[in-house]
């Protein structure tokens, strides 16, 4: 932004412009068809285009969805809300923002002209000075401390943290304020971490900062709904051969839950304790692959399971084996439950991501048509500029245009692509 003032410090005018556009990182989406027939293989191959001699590296999420799911006014990308959305407000509703095309740069130098005084008051703008015009990045730490009562503690203590069956034992400082590091707290999704205190001493308990409670907040208070309205191309929605179906009456079914799998806790599981462990009937404790299975079983303390031999890099945040060996053996330590405001609390903490299980038509082709909207989806998948990434996944049923998604973050920049093919029937 460029400013000017008159001789009294008073800005008379202002321009904004756009630098560096053209030294965005561009990627380079190549799919091995433009067209598709159902239940078909896409090959996609992926690769960050960059003019640097050093090897450019990222870490993006991968989508495919029917296009039509994308509405236009609902939607928002990374690279325009980091540099346009974030410092602008109230965009006018466009396809791509930041396109390349003659047009798209016409567009925008347009907006740039008009979006001039975004900053000022009028009724304070004598007041104003270079801090209020910043924008302060933070970073989020889960954190908290341990009182002895109203009073904050005079010497560190030890703070157990229990995270999926794993023990770590922390430090305090002095005060008894403590900050949690994101690899302490995470865990598999439907699970919690506890942290607990050694019970010496009674009158002492575990608070929490309420700083995430503090920015939900001021999301809600600067949320501004849209006004929802229905889509000109709304009938392209419809399912080929369904376009004379009758809804059914909805039918209510009651029943009473088995009281041999009422779950126990606050944990929504089948067979699970009050710490929300769980054994599947393969004798594999906290077995992620039959959650909420009718065959599961509390574990009983002293017993012997398999776990996954696997952990957790505190730096990729991914899991990985330690060896080639799936599983070892664990002897239960027993369940203690969390008093919450005591001595011993349950946060939910950071969940791992969901995989997301796409069809693979070439092992299992089931005769019943299937009319999945998202075809594919990868979270964490790591990008670079000097070698192409190979992905690959099936169409479903449904037919036209689908549109692929993809967008992160690179050593330096935010980054983000998009690529569309259409599918049709063979």
């Amino acid at each position: 932004t460029i400013t000017v003032l008159d001789s009294l410090q008073r800005p008379c005018a202002e321009r904004i412009f756009f630098a560096h556009y053209d030294r965005r990182v561009k990627m380079d989406i190549v799919t091995n068809s433009s067209d598709y027939t159902t239940r078909q293989k896409v090959e996609l191959k992926l690769k960050m285009n960059s003019q640097a001699l050093d090897t450019l590296k990222g870490m993006v999420s991968i989508a495919c969805v029917q296009s039509n799911r994308m509405e236009i006014r609902k939607a928002n990308d990374i690279e325009s809300y980091v540099y346009l959305m974030n410092e602008l407000e109230n965009m006018p509703v466009k396809v791509n923002y930041m396109g390349q095309t003659p047009d798209d740069r016409a567009y925008l130098e347009n907006i740039l002209l008009i979006k001039g005084w975004r900053r000022y008051k009028w009724q304070d703008i004598y007041n104003a000075n270079a801090i209020d015009t910043t924008l302060a990045m933070s970073r989020m730490i889960l954190g908290g401390c341990v009182k002895r009562g109203k009073f904050e503690l005079k010497e560190p203590t030890p703070l157990m943290i229990r995270n999926d069956s794993i023990v770590k034992v922390i430090q305090t400082d002095n005060n008894g304020r403590f900050e949690l590091e994101d690899h302490y707290i995470m865990t598999d999704l439907n699970k919690s971490v506890i942290l607990q205190l050694n019970g010496k001493d009674l009158d002492e308990q575990i608070v929490l900062n309420k700083d995430f409670e503090k920015v939900n907040d001021q999301l809600i208070d600067s949320f501004i709904p849209y006004y929802y309205y229905v889509r000109q191309d709304a009938q392209n929605d419809i399912i080929d051969g369904f376009e004379r179906a009758i809804n059914l009456k909805t039918v209510v079914i009651k029943g009473t839950k088995d009281d041999d799998f009422k779950p126990t806790s606050f944990f929504n599981s089948y067979g699970s304790n009050a710490c929300g462990d769980y054994v599947c009937y393969k004798n594999v404790l906290n077995c992620q692959y039959h959650f909420n299975n009718p065959l599961n079983r509390p574990p009983k303390k002293g017993e012997k399971y398999f776990i996954e031999t696997q952990r957790v890099n505190p730096k990729t945040m991914q899991k990985t084996f330690k060896s080639n060996d799936q599983y070892s053996e664990i002897y239960y330590t027993g369940c203690t439950i969390p008093n919450n405001g005591q001595s011993a609390i349950a946060i939910s903490g950071i969940k791992y991501s969901k995989e997301f299980y796409g069809e693979d038509y070439s092992i299992i082709n089931p005769s019943q048509p299937e009319y999945q909207s998202t075809i594919f989806w990868k979270h964490a998948c790591y990008i670079n500029s000097k070698e192409e990434t190979s992905l690959s996944f099936y169409t479903s049923d449904i037919t036209g245009p689908f549109k692929i998604i993809i967008q992160g973050i690179t050593n330096n920049d935010v980054i983000y692509g998009e690529k569309e093919f259409n599918v049709k029937k063979p």
